[in-house]
């Protein structure tokens, strides 16, 4: 009921969570007087004992974290994304767009705040990004066969953990199944419930999801 092409053109690219690399052309010094450049503390036999000495506070030449910050990625001290959601979040719709004659709306951009409550721009603690597509069941129908795509931000760093996908058929109460998603959510499952809201003064439409059933592999 829905055209592939749009769908796909929804989706956003994952991009990385957090870049995590060594300091281009960091280099450092053996107690010999010789000059290493990162990659040596990650090759070859001795990498563990190299990086154990070199990389690890307390290490005989830890050099005060110079090593270890200049090669954070060889030292393998990235850390890992906590891969969280939110379980209650709003999605105002600001950038719906109906076409065919309104039997099909797009949307691409929708901020998703933190919690059940939105007033304004200024009142959202973003959380993520919406895409997604409605096909109307039917004419003048408050339901439709709804699939939607959230990018999800880590809290910590603004940096995107990933997308959850879910597809359902939607009215003015009702959920959607989570079909999986990308980054840290690629096995995602679930449900997700939703509601609909109108500001009576605005006239601004939302959706409040309910995320407490989604699960992560």
């Amino acid at each position: 009921m829905f055209s592939k092409t749009i769908l796909l053109a929804l989706i956003p690219a994952l991009a990385a969570a957090q870049t995590c690399e060594d300091v281009a052309g960091f280099t450092f010094t053996l107690a010999t007087g010789k000059t290493r450049t990162c990659d040596w503390l990650s090759k070859g036999k001795k990498s563990a004992s190299r990086q154990a000495k070199y990389c690890v506070e307390g290490g005989a030449n830890y050099l005060d974290g110079a090593t270890a910050t200049g090669c954070i990625a060889s030292c393998g001290l990235c850390s890992q994304p906590t891969c969280v959601f939110p379980k209650t979040m709003i999605e105002p719709s600001l950038k719906d767009i109906a076409i065919a004659d309104g039997a099909i709306y797009v949307w691409e951009g929708n901020p998703l705040c933190e919690g059940g409550v939105y007033t304004n721009e200024e009142s959202c603690t973003k959380v993520g990004t919406a895409y997604g597509v409605c096909t109307l069941l039917s004419l003048n129908s408050e339901e439709c066969d709804s699939v939607d795509t959230w990018e999800i931000l880590d809290q910590t760093n603004g940096a995107i953990l990933g997308t959850l996908i879910s597809r359902g058929f939607t009215g003015l109460a009702g959920g959607g199944t989570v079909v999986g998603g990308t980054g840290c959510f690629e096995n995602a499952g679930g449900t997700v419930l939703s509601n609909f809201v109108e500001d009576e003064v605005t006239g601004l439409e939302m959706w409040v999801y309910d995320l407490s059933n989604v699960q992560l592999a």
